[in-house]
């Protein structure tokens, strides 16, 4: 008799290091359309205005456009402001972390959002391998 569990039928399988399909490219010069009209009613102050607009040239702001991520992007540039306060509590700073981790704005987040910055088209680029290991120093008499 053979132990162990059946083997797994060939179409249910799946390879646990496959190349992560369904990427978002960003543009890796950032985002060149039109910034939005600010969404709130009320006029914001010129630091939130000009966080505004530093965000909207995010290479994340490409996909911010096209999901409508507007309102969250105006509460992240009032709380990024808010957050530079010395005096600013830590709720406030925790949530401009927790703002930026969901509209991809660190690497972790780019990565579980499926998004990556579009490759670069130099050919003149020089590859610079990584080494697999690292070197050791021996000490030498």
């Amino acid at each position: 008799m053979n132990s162990g569990p059946l083997p797994k039928d060939a179409a249910s399988r799946r390879r646990r290091n496959a190349p992560a399909a369904n990427l978002l490219e960003l543009p890796r010069e950032g985002y060149q359309g039109p910034v939005p009209a600010w969404p709130v009613p009320t006029p914001p102050a010129d630091s939130v205005a000009a966080t505004w607009h530093a965000l909207w040239r995010r290479p994340q702001a490409a996909a911010w456009a096209d999901m409508g991520f507007e309102n969250a992007v105006a509460r992240l540039a009032v709380l990024t402001v808010a957050s530079m306060d010395p005096d600013a509590p830590s709720a406030v700073l925790t949530e401009v972390r927790q703002m930026e981790d969901r509209l991809g704005l660190n690497p972790a987040a780019m990565q579980r959002l499926r998004w990556k910055l579009a490759d670069e088209e130099t050919e003149d680029a020089e590859v610079v391998p990584i080494a697999a290991k690292p070197r050791r120093v021996k000490a030498v008499d």
